[in-house]
């Protein structure tokens, strides 16, 4: 018998269409694009439709792990409000990591491998940025595995 995913909505109903139905638990997806284009958003958006059991079936825990310093709690309550949701259920849901060194940006997601209850969403909003800081060879390698490791 085939195990049925839940996906969850991007609230981008084009966006959705060409994910057949949403992002599918379990996943990873990458949405890359030049600065001011809109990421961020979809990510703070995508963290209120998780954390939302209204919204869909899953409605757990986010985290949100933010090593850009780009997370905004206000833009997050916005998003639920103009949702018809409890912005501080919402808010409660997710819970914000700031690493500001790639050591610790590993660190929590190896320490998730170890956790009994896993979140619904993991967001990274910037995966890449700590380790583009830095140029050099063994760092850029650690990069690689790093984004190999979130698939697993």
């Amino acid at each position: 018998m085939e195990e049925k995913l839940f996906s969850i909505s991007t609230g981008v109903r084009g966006l959705d269409r060409m994910l057949l139905g949403g992002l599918q638990l379990g996943a990873v997806y990458d949405f890359y694009g030049a600065s001011g284009v809109g990421k961020t958003q979809l990510c703070l958006q995508i963290s209120t439709l998780a954390s939302s059991p209204k919204e869909h079936k899953v409605g757990g825990v986010v985290l949100y792990v933010d090593p850009t310093g780009s997370f905004r709690p206000e833009r997050l309550k916005e998003i639920a409000e103009e949702r018809s949701l409890d912005a501080e259920k919402v808010l409660s849901q997710v819970y914000l990591y700031e690493p500001r060194a790639i050591e610790e940006q590993i660190a929590v997601l190896t320490q998730l491998k170890k956790m009994s209850r896993k979140p619904s969403v993991i967001i990274i909003d910037g995966v890449t940025d700590l380790f583009l800081s830095v140029n050099d060879i063994s760092t850029r390698t650690l990069l690689g595995k790093h984004l190999h490791s979130l698939c697993f």
